[in-house]
């Protein structure tokens, strides 16, 4: 349903947000400390596969195409708080991840009970005046609420979340042993943009609506979704690399000191 000059595009999008974030988790399966966060991360690159169908022309599918689409925040957030080893290891981490659940499913996933249709200038869908009904409305017509109201609500909650993950992430990096430390770095400069490109383009979207400006961030937005799981990688490589530089050390000062 794309158009002819916007499906090349479209197609690596789904490409990098579905490939990125399984290539990353088959890696992290081949060590036993980070094969949780493996599973995981494979399983949110298949859901994410599902973002695709904001390009059918159907009511359903695109229907749970944009629906799925809202859970990609979440989903960031739990990888970015669970990396490495795939665990919400502290009370606050595991309130950070429940407190996103929770606006996901009451104020994104609620909402389309209501909306008579999704919000547009989105990344995971290329139509704007001719896109599909949605096929989950059960209240008609939309209350006017759902525009003036929960819209800018969620988006200005999600900001203020995210804000938090990444003052959490700053802090776990400042705290942790050099060892840690090497793999959270780029995880915490991937995480910082993509947050902030997030809540630009929210926020480009509804101040600027139909401008070019949201559409563009809202491209950069997406980028940063597989961007992320490439830091991952990242991480996990320059963690494994001291690993070996360290235990050769270690080999070569016990060679020398113990006969």
């Amino acid at each position: 349903r794309a158009p002819p000059e916007e499906r090349l595009s479209r197609a690596v999008l789904e490409v990098l947000v579905i490939g990125v974030p399984v290539f990353t988790g088959i890696f992290a399966l081949r060590s036993s400390h980070s094969r949780r966060f493996g599973v995981v991360l494979i399983v949110a690159g298949y859901a994410w596969s599902l973002t695709a169908l904001g390009e059918t022309s159907a009511s359903i599918p695109y229907s749970i195409g944009r629906l799925v689409a809202w859970t990609v925040p979440p989903i960031l957030i739990y990888l970015m708080l669970a990396f490495p080893d795939g665990r919400l290891a502290t009370p606050l981490e595991r309130g950070l991840f429940g407190v996103s659940i929770g606006i996901v499913i009451l104020l994104y996933l609620g909402s389309a009970l209501f909306i008579d249709a999704y919000p547009a200038h989105t990344p995971w869908a290329t139509c704007i005046e001719d896109c599909p009904d949605n096929a989950l409305q059960l209240v008609v017509p939309e209350p006017g609420a759902m525009d003036g109201i929960v819209q800018p609500v969620r988006e200005g909650l999600t900001a203020v979340l995210l804000l938090g993950v990444i003052v959490r992430l700053i802090r776990v990096t400042g705290t942790a042993s050099p060892f840690l430390r090497r793999a959270m770095l780029p995880v915490v400069a991937s995480s910082v943009a993509c947050a902030g490109t997030l809540v630009a383009f929210q926020a480009a979207r509804r101040f600027d609506a139909g401008g070019e400006l949201a559409d563009d961030l809202g491209v950069i937005w997406s980028l940063t979704v597989p961007g992320v799981a490439g830091a991952f990688l990242v991480g996990m490589i320059r963690q494994r690399i001291m690993l070996g530089d360290t235990l050769s050390a270690l080999g070569r000062d016990l060679n020398r000191s113990v006969d």
